[in-house]
């Protein structure tokens, strides 16, 4: 019966378009604007391009390698844009951070917006709906400011004039290694922010995507999507990551552009009847509607 099923659905046929030949392969290569990078790297780990990129292993299914990233890259089952082979590894893809954030408005910020009223019990606590638009759309705020290397730097200066800090004393200065176009985020012990990824990046067809922490971050204290890190196949846009600070007293600063997790990829033994449709879909590729990014109520019926 099953395959009769499968002989029905022509699965594997709808499977074999998406690996395309060693000539097409070539040609979408030859094709390519990373094509020098692609090539550079091949053979800068002792690789052969011919042997290694333009051919397609026997069993199908499973992590794939740097090889395998840039093989699906190229046959249009993996979107990573943009995309630098710096940032390649061995089993995923390094993602960096946006300058887009969003953070939840404190007490005093909900007083002040006269909103305390629906997010507060009786015993005064603040109550974080997840089933309400219209408490969703009161109590997250963003995208914030970003603080800029160039005011941090003039601000050291001027303390540094005044004797209040020394220059050479590490301990004092907690932004010792800021430059002046860099972007920073501060971030409140045991608080939780929503970033976005610089890349959009996912898989198409008959790739899926995992993401996680990379384990620099996890050491300094930085949590990066300690439980939504499943993707589906269809969802190729920037992704939105939660950042907690997980020092219980001292706060942490993030700069745009850091390293911070890892995407990888997984081939699927069949591709699905249906890709992702749903309700992120295209979020982070309007400019003009960043708030899409944020979370939508949660569903219970």
């Amino acid at each position: 019966m099953i395959d009769i099923i499968r002989d029905s659905l022509n699965l594997s046929q709808r499977a074999d378009k998406f690996y395309p030949s060693s000539k097409n392969l070539s040609i979408a290569l030859d094709s390519s604007p990373y094509i020098n990078d692609i090539v550079s790297y091949i053979e800068t780990n002792k690789g052969n391009v011919r042997r290694d990129l333009l051919r397609w292993p026997k069993n199908r299914g499973g992590t794939l390698t740097d090889i395998g990233i840039i093989r699906h890259m190229l046959s249009g089952n993996i979107v990573i844009n943009p995309f630098h082979i710096k940032q390649l590894e061995s089993t995923g893809y390094a993602l960096r951070i946006s300058n887009i954030f969003f953070r939840l408005k404190n007490a005093k910020e909900l007083d002040k917006d006269n909103a305390s009223r629906i997010v507060s019990d009786s015993q005064k606590r603040q109550i974080y709906d997840a089933y309400s638009q219209k408490y969703l759309d009161i109590v997250w705020k963003g995208p914030v400011d970003m603080l800029s290397g160039a005011k941090i730097l003039e601000a050291q200066y001027n303390a540094m004039k005044a004797g209040v800090i020394d220059s050479g004393d590490r301990s004092k200065n907690p932004f010792f290694n800021i430059e002046h176009d860099d972007e920073i985020i501060i971030i409140d012990p045991n608080e939780m922010v929503l970033g976005c990824t610089e890349e959009a990046g996912g898989g198409l067809n008959v790739v899926t995507t995992l993401i996680g922490g990379k384990s620099s971050t996890g050491r300094h204290g930085y949590e990066i999507c300690s439980d939504a890190f499943l993707g589906e196949p269809g969802f190729v846009y920037p992704w939105v990551l939660e950042v907690a600070n997980k020092h219980p007293e001292t706060a942490i600063y993030l700069k745009k552009s850091t390293l911070v997790a890892t995407m990888v990829f997984c081939e699927l033994t069949e591709p699905p009847l249906r890709q992702y449709q749903g309700q992120y879909s295209g979020q982070g590729t309007n400019s003009q509607n960043l708030r899409a990014l944020l979370p939508k109520p949660l569903k219970y019926k």
